[in-house]
Protein backbone atom coordinates (compact mmCIF):
# COMPACT_ATOMS: atom_id res chain seq x y z
CA UNK A 1 0.00 0.00 0.00
CA UNK A 2 2.46 2.42 0.72
CA UNK A 3 4.28 1.53 -2.30
CA UNK A 4 1.57 2.69 -4.00
CA UNK A 5 1.37 5.74 -2.57
CA UNK A 6 5.12 6.35 -3.48
CA UNK A 7 4.65 5.81 -7.09
CA UNK A 8 1.14 7.92 -7.13
CA UNK A 9 3.11 10.91 -5.88
CA UNK A 10 6.10 10.32 -8.15
CA UNK A 11 3.65 10.70 -10.85
CA UNK A 12 1.95 13.53 -9.42
CA UNK A 13 5.22 15.54 -8.94
CA UNK A 14 6.63 14.76 -12.59
CA UNK A 15 3.17 16.12 -14.02
CA UNK A 16 3.08 19.36 -12.03
CA UNK A 17 6.95 20.09 -13.38
CA UNK A 18 5.86 19.00 -16.58
CA UNK A 19 9.33 17.50 -16.66
CA UNK A 20 12.08 15.30 -14.71
CA UNK A 21 14.20 16.92 -12.75
CA UNK A 22 16.96 15.53 -15.36
CA UNK A 23 15.57 17.35 -18.47
CA UNK A 24 16.86 20.70 -19.81
CA UNK A 25 14.43 23.19 -20.17
CA UNK A 26 14.91 24.88 -24.16
CA UNK A 27 14.04 28.27 -24.53
CA UNK A 28 13.86 28.95 -28.45
CA UNK A 29 12.98 33.10 -28.35
CA UNK A 30 15.94 35.01 -28.78
CA UNK A 31 15.05 38.99 -28.54
CA UNK A 32 18.03 40.78 -30.04
CA UNK A 33 18.16 43.03 -32.77
CA UNK A 34 20.15 46.10 -34.06
CA UNK A 35 19.67 49.77 -33.81
CA UNK A 36 21.38 52.35 -36.05
CA UNK A 37 22.47 55.53 -34.27
CA UNK A 38 23.77 58.78 -35.71
CA UNK A 39 26.87 59.83 -33.69
CA UNK A 40 29.54 62.21 -33.20
CA UNK A 41 31.98 59.54 -35.56
CA UNK A 42 29.34 58.46 -37.98
CA UNK A 43 26.50 55.64 -37.80
CA UNK A 44 26.78 53.18 -34.79
CA UNK A 45 25.44 49.96 -34.81
CA UNK A 46 23.86 48.83 -31.69
CA UNK A 47 23.28 45.26 -30.10
CA UNK A 48 20.28 45.03 -28.18
CA UNK A 49 18.90 44.57 -25.80
CA UNK A 50 22.50 45.37 -24.22
CA UNK A 51 22.54 48.47 -26.13
CA UNK A 52 26.82 47.87 -26.71
CA UNK A 53 28.63 49.06 -29.41
CA UNK A 54 28.71 46.13 -32.35
CA UNK A 55 30.34 48.01 -35.23
CA UNK A 56 30.64 51.81 -36.24
CA UNK A 57 30.77 53.52 -39.78
CA UNK A 58 32.75 56.60 -40.44
CA UNK A 59 32.51 58.29 -44.18
CA UNK A 60 33.68 60.98 -45.50
CA UNK A 61 34.81 63.95 -44.09
CA UNK A 62 31.93 65.37 -41.77
CA UNK A 63 30.84 61.84 -40.19
CA UNK A 64 29.64 63.74 -37.68
CA UNK A 65 26.72 65.23 -39.35
CA UNK A 66 24.22 62.74 -40.76
CA UNK A 67 20.87 63.79 -39.74
CA UNK A 68 17.72 61.18 -40.68
CA UNK A 69 17.90 57.57 -41.30
CA UNK A 70 15.01 56.12 -43.06
CA UNK A 71 14.15 52.47 -44.11
CA UNK A 72 12.53 51.42 -47.02
CA UNK A 73 12.06 48.19 -48.00
CA UNK A 74 15.28 46.22 -47.57
CA UNK A 75 17.25 49.27 -47.66
CA UNK A 76 19.12 52.18 -45.20
CA UNK A 77 18.53 55.57 -46.36
CA UNK A 78 21.59 57.92 -44.44
CA UNK A 79 21.00 61.39 -45.16
CA UNK A 80 23.93 63.90 -44.21
CA UNK A 81 24.26 67.94 -43.41
CA UNK A 82 27.48 68.47 -45.48
CA UNK A 83 27.12 65.79 -48.18
CA UNK A 84 25.67 66.25 -51.87
CA UNK A 85 24.74 62.74 -51.52
CA UNK A 86 22.20 59.94 -49.76
CA UNK A 87 24.36 56.65 -48.74
CA UNK A 88 22.04 53.79 -49.05
CA UNK A 89 23.14 50.85 -47.25
CA UNK A 90 21.85 47.07 -47.24
CA UNK A 91 19.71 45.47 -44.84
CA UNK A 92 22.23 45.16 -42.39
CA UNK A 93 22.99 49.16 -42.71
CA UNK A 94 27.02 47.80 -42.56
CA UNK A 95 27.51 47.86 -46.48
CA UNK A 96 26.99 51.06 -48.92
CA UNK A 97 25.70 49.94 -51.90
CA UNK A 98 24.35 52.78 -53.68
CA UNK A 99 24.52 56.75 -53.50
CA UNK A 100 21.88 59.02 -54.62
CA UNK A 101 23.21 62.18 -56.23
CA UNK A 102 21.77 65.40 -55.10
CA UNK A 103 25.13 67.04 -56.19
CA UNK A 104 23.68 70.08 -57.87
CA UNK A 105 21.07 70.68 -55.00
CA UNK A 106 23.65 70.83 -52.49
CA UNK A 107 22.37 69.07 -48.78
CA UNK A 108 19.45 67.13 -48.76
CA UNK A 109 16.61 68.05 -46.24
CA UNK A 110 14.30 64.59 -46.14
CA UNK A 111 13.22 62.04 -48.65
CA UNK A 112 10.08 59.98 -49.17
CA UNK A 113 9.11 56.91 -51.14
CA UNK A 114 6.82 56.40 -54.08
CA UNK A 115 7.45 53.23 -54.94
CA UNK A 116 10.28 50.90 -55.36
CA UNK A 117 11.86 52.75 -58.14
CA UNK A 118 11.01 56.78 -57.12
CA UNK A 119 11.69 58.84 -54.29
CA UNK A 120 10.92 62.07 -53.25
CA UNK A 121 13.77 64.56 -51.86
CA UNK A 122 13.86 67.96 -50.43
CA UNK A 123 16.99 70.10 -50.06
CA UNK A 124 18.26 72.67 -47.31
CA UNK A 125 19.11 75.40 -49.14
CA UNK A 126 17.08 75.24 -52.78
CA UNK A 127 13.09 76.14 -53.28
CA UNK A 128 13.30 72.70 -55.09
CA UNK A 129 12.49 68.88 -55.03
CA UNK A 130 14.38 66.34 -56.31
CA UNK A 131 12.26 63.32 -57.99
CA UNK A 132 14.82 60.67 -58.08
CA UNK A 133 15.60 57.33 -59.64
CA UNK A 134 16.36 54.64 -56.99
CA UNK A 135 17.63 52.46 -60.02
CA UNK A 136 20.37 54.86 -61.37
CA UNK A 137 21.09 56.97 -58.19
CA UNK A 138 20.17 60.38 -60.13
CA UNK A 139 17.32 62.75 -60.46
CA UNK A 140 15.79 63.34 -63.63
CA UNK A 141 13.65 65.80 -62.60
CA UNK A 142 13.23 68.38 -60.45
CA UNK A 143 9.98 70.42 -59.32
CA UNK A 144 10.42 74.22 -58.26
CA UNK A 145 8.63 74.96 -54.80
CA UNK A 146 7.18 78.10 -53.32
CA UNK A 147 10.06 78.10 -50.57
CA UNK A 148 12.54 75.78 -48.81
CA UNK A 149 10.83 72.17 -47.58
CA UNK A 150 11.64 70.84 -44.71
CA UNK A 151 9.30 67.55 -44.48
CA UNK A 152 7.85 65.70 -47.24
CA UNK A 153 5.45 62.56 -47.47
CA UNK A 154 4.44 60.32 -50.14
CA UNK A 155 1.20 58.46 -50.20
CA UNK A 156 -0.18 56.71 -52.93
CA UNK A 157 -0.14 58.89 -56.05
CA UNK A 158 0.24 61.94 -53.83
CA UNK A 159 2.99 63.73 -52.73
CA UNK A 160 2.80 66.48 -49.60
CA UNK A 161 6.09 69.15 -48.69
CA UNK A 162 5.59 71.40 -46.03
CA UNK A 163 7.23 74.99 -46.34
CA UNK A 164 7.01 77.11 -42.97
CA UNK A 165 8.35 80.34 -44.38
CA UNK A 166 5.43 80.69 -46.51
CA UNK A 167 3.19 78.55 -43.88
CA UNK A 168 2.03 76.41 -46.53
CA UNK A 169 1.92 72.38 -48.04
CA UNK A 170 1.82 71.69 -51.80
CA UNK A 171 0.94 68.68 -53.06
CA UNK A 172 2.13 66.75 -56.12
CA UNK A 173 1.08 64.35 -58.15
CA UNK A 174 3.20 61.41 -58.81
CA UNK A 175 1.95 60.53 -62.32
CA UNK A 176 2.68 63.98 -63.36
CA UNK A 177 5.26 65.42 -61.07
CA UNK A 178 3.46 68.83 -60.80
CA UNK A 179 2.23 70.92 -58.13
CA UNK A 180 -1.52 70.36 -58.12
CA UNK A 181 -2.67 72.23 -54.72
CA UNK A 182 -1.06 74.92 -52.47
CA UNK A 183 -2.26 74.49 -48.96
CA UNK A 184 -2.41 77.48 -46.55
CA UNK A 185 -1.66 75.43 -42.70
CA UNK A 186 -1.37 77.24 -39.44
CA UNK A 187 2.03 78.98 -38.63
CA UNK A 188 5.53 77.39 -39.70
CA UNK A 189 4.50 73.85 -40.75
CA UNK A 190 7.55 71.81 -40.34
CA UNK A 191 7.04 68.05 -39.69
CA UNK A 192 4.59 66.06 -42.38
CA UNK A 193 3.74 62.02 -42.26
CA UNK A 194 1.40 60.21 -44.44
CA UNK A 195 -1.46 58.56 -42.23
CA UNK A 196 -2.78 55.53 -45.25
CA UNK A 197 -5.20 54.58 -42.51
CA UNK A 198 -7.11 57.39 -42.69
CA UNK A 199 -6.29 59.03 -46.08
CA UNK A 200 -4.64 62.03 -45.14
CA UNK A 201 -1.46 63.80 -43.90
CA UNK A 202 -0.54 64.27 -40.91
CA UNK A 203 1.20 68.27 -40.56
CA UNK A 204 2.90 69.58 -37.25
CA UNK A 205 3.21 73.22 -37.48
CA UNK A 206 5.47 75.05 -34.74
CA UNK A 207 3.61 78.22 -34.60
CA UNK A 208 4.52 81.95 -34.28
CA UNK A 209 7.74 82.80 -32.74
CA UNK A 210 9.90 79.91 -33.09
CA UNK A 211 11.21 79.97 -36.01
CA UNK A 212 9.60 83.59 -36.56
CA UNK A 213 9.62 86.69 -34.77
CA UNK A 214 6.09 87.36 -34.34
CA UNK A 215 4.09 86.87 -30.89
CA UNK A 216 4.13 83.15 -30.04
CA UNK A 217 1.30 80.92 -30.40
CA UNK A 218 0.84 77.23 -29.62
CA UNK A 219 1.80 74.48 -32.26
CA UNK A 220 -0.83 72.63 -33.56
CA UNK A 221 -1.32 69.80 -35.33
CA UNK A 222 -3.33 69.74 -38.90
CA UNK A 223 -4.50 67.04 -40.98
CA UNK A 224 -5.16 67.88 -45.05
CA UNK A 225 -6.99 65.68 -47.20
CA UNK A 226 -5.31 65.20 -50.48
CA UNK A 227 -8.48 64.33 -52.40
CA UNK A 228 -10.09 67.78 -51.43
CA UNK A 229 -6.97 69.83 -50.76
CA UNK A 230 -8.09 71.08 -47.50
CA UNK A 231 -7.54 70.97 -43.85
CA UNK A 232 -9.90 69.01 -42.35
CA UNK A 233 -8.90 69.75 -38.81
CA UNK A 234 -6.48 71.36 -36.42
CA UNK A 235 -5.41 70.13 -32.82
CA UNK A 236 -3.60 72.02 -30.24
CA UNK A 237 -0.52 70.18 -29.11
CA UNK A 238 1.23 72.21 -26.69
CA UNK A 239 0.97 69.60 -23.84
CA UNK A 240 -0.04 70.95 -20.49
CA UNK A 241 -0.59 74.59 -20.24
CA UNK A 242 2.65 75.64 -18.38
CA UNK A 243 4.36 77.77 -21.31
CA UNK A 244 1.98 76.41 -24.19
CA UNK A 245 2.98 78.97 -26.68
CA UNK A 246 6.66 78.61 -26.33
CA UNK A 247 5.97 74.66 -26.65
CA UNK A 248 8.40 73.43 -30.18
CA UNK A 249 7.77 69.99 -31.57
CA UNK A 250 10.94 68.04 -32.15
CA UNK A 251 9.56 65.70 -34.32
CA UNK A 252 6.86 63.35 -35.42
CA UNK A 253 5.77 59.66 -35.59
CA UNK A 254 1.89 58.70 -37.38
CA UNK A 255 1.47 54.12 -36.82
CA UNK A 256 -0.08 51.69 -38.46
CA UNK A 257 -1.99 51.91 -34.79
CA UNK A 258 -3.77 55.60 -36.15
CA UNK A 259 -1.95 57.41 -33.68
CA UNK A 260 0.23 60.11 -33.90
CA UNK A 261 3.24 61.46 -31.44
CA UNK A 262 5.05 64.50 -31.11
CA UNK A 263 7.40 65.63 -28.16
CA UNK A 264 7.63 68.86 -27.16
CA UNK A 265 9.40 69.94 -23.75
CA UNK A 266 6.86 68.78 -20.81
CA UNK A 267 5.91 65.35 -22.42
CA UNK A 268 5.10 63.38 -25.06
CA UNK A 269 1.98 64.37 -27.09
CA UNK A 270 -0.54 61.53 -28.87
CA UNK A 271 -3.31 62.54 -31.11
CA UNK A 272 -5.85 59.92 -32.41
CA UNK A 273 -6.13 60.16 -36.38
CA UNK A 274 -9.35 58.62 -36.57
CA UNK A 275 -10.78 60.68 -34.34
CA UNK A 276 -8.62 63.91 -34.72
CA UNK A 277 -10.55 65.39 -31.70
CA UNK A 278 -8.22 66.17 -28.94
CA UNK A 279 -4.51 65.63 -27.82
CA UNK A 280 -2.89 64.04 -24.43
CA UNK A 281 0.19 63.77 -22.78
CA UNK A 282 0.88 60.20 -22.37
CA UNK A 283 5.02 60.87 -21.00
CA UNK A 284 6.48 63.74 -19.28
CA UNK A 285 9.50 63.34 -19.58
CA UNK A 286 10.91 66.58 -22.39
CA UNK A 287 12.13 64.12 -25.16
CA UNK A 288 14.85 65.60 -28.33
CA UNK A 289 13.46 63.35 -30.95
CA UNK A 290 11.12 60.77 -32.08
CA UNK A 291 11.82 57.33 -34.27
CA UNK A 292 9.71 54.71 -35.27
CA UNK A 293 10.54 50.56 -35.47
CA UNK A 294 8.06 49.34 -37.48
CA UNK A 295 9.52 45.91 -37.72
CA UNK A 296 9.09 45.90 -34.01
CA UNK A 297 5.78 47.80 -33.42
CA UNK A 298 7.92 50.22 -31.23
CA UNK A 299 8.80 53.93 -30.38
CA UNK A 300 12.17 55.23 -29.84
CA UNK A 301 12.89 58.36 -28.14
CA UNK A 302 15.93 60.44 -27.53
CA UNK A 303 16.75 62.95 -24.30
CA UNK A 304 19.78 64.63 -23.98
CA UNK A 305 21.78 63.94 -20.66
CA UNK A 306 25.02 65.04 -19.62
CA UNK A 307 26.86 61.80 -20.27
CA UNK A 308 25.25 61.93 -24.15
CA UNK A 309 21.77 60.54 -25.03
CA UNK A 310 19.24 58.64 -23.27
CA UNK A 311 17.44 56.13 -25.75
CA UNK A 312 14.06 55.42 -24.26
CA UNK A 313 12.35 52.28 -25.92
CA UNK A 314 8.90 51.97 -25.78
CA UNK A 315 5.94 50.18 -26.99
CA UNK A 316 3.61 51.38 -29.95
CA UNK A 317 1.58 53.33 -28.00
CA UNK A 318 4.07 54.90 -26.11
CA UNK A 319 2.65 53.63 -22.37
CA UNK A 320 4.94 50.84 -21.82
CA UNK A 321 8.34 51.58 -21.21
CA UNK A 322 10.33 48.46 -22.68
CA UNK A 323 14.18 49.41 -22.41
CA UNK A 324 16.26 52.50 -21.65
CA UNK A 325 20.38 52.55 -22.52
CA UNK A 326 22.58 55.30 -22.62
CA UNK A 327 24.79 56.02 -25.06
CA UNK A 328 28.14 58.13 -24.51
CA UNK A 329 26.96 60.39 -27.84
CA UNK A 330 24.76 63.12 -29.47
CA UNK A 331 22.38 60.69 -30.74
CA UNK A 332 20.58 62.44 -33.62
CA UNK A 333 18.30 59.90 -35.39
CA UNK A 334 17.76 56.42 -35.10
CA UNK A 335 16.44 53.51 -37.07
CA UNK A 336 15.84 49.85 -36.64
CA UNK A 337 18.21 47.57 -39.20
CA UNK A 338 18.43 43.44 -39.50
CA UNK A 339 20.19 41.77 -36.65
Amino acid sequence: MHAVITIVALVILMLGHGCSPTDTVINSFDDRWTIASTTPRGLAFVSMPSGSTSSEFIWGDFPNSFSKLTVFRDRLYALNDWQTYILVFDATGRNVVDTLNTTLYEYPNDIAFANATSAYVVMKRYNVMLVMDLLTGFAPRTIELPGIATSVACMGNQVCAVIPSKDVAVLIDTRTNEITKTIPTAASPLYVSADPANESFVIVCMGNGKLNSLAATNPTMQFLKPESGSVIATIDISGRATNAATQRPRGLVVTANEEAFVPVQNGLVRVSTRTRSKSSVVQFESYDGIFANPARAELMMVRYVPEGSVIDIFDEFAETLKLSITRPDSVRALSGVAQ
